[in-house]
């Protein structure tokens, strides 16, 4: 028992972790380890990266993303029709030649 040898107990997380298996390019894992220090953890290191990107996500608001930036999002879309880029293109044209109506 931990206070037998004279130490504390280790505290247990509130969050356990659960193993994953997932399959990296070499590459990657390479410049993964060019960055962690020693006793880094990459699992450590991975779960920061996804929370950052999730966390990202959910404060998406595509209300806050300009017209102009969406616009050519969907316009280089492998998907989107030539009728589409070309109905586009022409706001875009529109958009562009007509005066502001913000001050």
């Amino acid at each position: 028992m931990p206070e037998e040898l004279g130490g504390m107990s280790r505290r247990r997380s509130a969050d356990k972790a659960i193993p994953i298996s997932i399959a990296l390019p070499r590459s990657i894992v390479a410049r993964l380890d060019q960055v962690l220090a020693y006793k880094d953890s990459r699992s450590a290191f991975v779960a920061r990266a996804i929370e950052k990107q999730l966390d990202g996500r959910e404060s998406f608001n595509v209300k806050e993303v300009p017209t102009s930036r969406l616009r050519m999002e969907l316009y280089h879309r492998d998907e989107t029709s030539a009728a589409l880029k070309l109905a586009l293109n022409a706001e875009e044209v529109n958009s562009s030649s007509s005066p502001s109506s913000k001050p």
